[in-house]
C-alpha cells in the first residue's frame, strides 16, 4: 500500500472479481484493521458500514447513518454478508 503496488500483488481472479475502487477500499480497511494500537483500529461496526458502502448499498462514508447504526442493524448486515 505504501508503494502503491496493490494491483501488482493481487491475484488475477481477485482483480477480475471486483472493480478497482472496491478493491482499493477493502485494502484500506484491511490496512486500518492491522494497526498496532487498538484505539486506532476501526470497530466492527465501522468495518461493516464501510464494506456495505463499498458494496453499493448507499450508506455513505460520512453519512449520519454511520454514526447511528444500532447493534441489531450491524448484526443483520453481518448475517446477510455471511449469507452472500
Amino acid at each position: 500500500m505504501k508503494q502503491n503496488r496493490l494491483f501488482d500483488i493481487l491475484d488475477d481472479e481477485v482483480m477480475h472479481g471486483g472493480n478497482r475502487t472496491q478493491l482499493q477500499g477493502v485494502a484500506e480497511i484491511a490496512k486500518q484493521c492491522l494497526r498496532l494500537s487498538g484505539e486506532e483500529r476501526p470497530t466492527m461496526r465501522e468495518v461493516v458500514v464501510e464494506l456495505d458502502y463499498l458494496r453499493g448499498r448507499g450508506v455513505g462514508k460520512n453519512s449520519w447513518v454511520k454514526e447511528n447504526y444500532d447493534k441489531e442493524s450491524v448484526h443483520l448486515l453481518v448475517e446477510s454478508s455471511l449469507d452472500s
